[in-house]
């Protein structure tokens, strides 16, 4: 597939460090392709050897356990970043079953509303696969918690599937790491 920068990619296990934007290279690009001139180009720095250089500019974003900010560059190791630091993975990683809450949490906030199959279908990481039974649990137990929805499907189409859509502005990782319920 290709980027709308201009750069090929492959989605799947060992393919690289992208394993939730199917349309982009990088989270760095799809947060700037989504609204490019949000983010003008700047110089790339103030020395005499780089006059009329233009580069992408950096992009912050916030940490999805602490809430710290994190920078996006134009890069596929540094443009997938979600972490402001390997404590902050690490803490989530230890987490029972956390990085797979996390992801799954994190492909119904990208993609949302969205079924349980759409969820295994998306779900790749280097050695493990999902089946939409497995992907449905995590789901319901993240339903019981509050922090999805369930659409059940409309009464004309009772064949499509359920969706969900998340509930919840929390960071995702505060809410895996800290097993947070939105109902009692």
């Amino acid at each position: 597939m290709r980027c709308p920068c201009g750069k090929k990619f492959n989605l799947g296990p060992g393919q690289g460090h992208n394993r939730l934007f199917d349309k982009h290279c990088s989270r760095y690009c799809k947060i700037y392709f989504e609204d490019p001139d949000k983010y003008p180009h700047v110089l790339k720095s103030k020395s005499k050897h780089h006059k009329n250089q233009w580069v992408k500019p950096k992009i912050e974003v916030n940490c999805d356990v602490c809430e710290k900010t994190v920078i996006l560059e134009p890069y596929e190791k540094e443009g997938n970043k979600h972490f402001c630091s390997k404590l902050c993975w690490q803490s989530l990683v230890k987490t029972k079953k956390g990085m797979v809450h996390w992801t799954v949490l994190k492909i119904v906030k990208l993609y949302g509303p969205i079924s349980a199959q759409q969820i295994a279908e998306r779900y790749c990481t280097g050695t493990t696969v999902m089946t939409s039974r497995v992907a449905a649990h995590y789901l319901k137990l993240f339903k019981a918690r509050g922090i999805v929805e369930k659409i059940d499907p409309p009464i004309e189409n009772l064949s499509s599937p359920t969706t969900y859509k998340i509930n919840t502005n929390l960071p995702l990782g505060k809410i895996v790491k800290d097993k947070i319920k939105l109902k009692s």
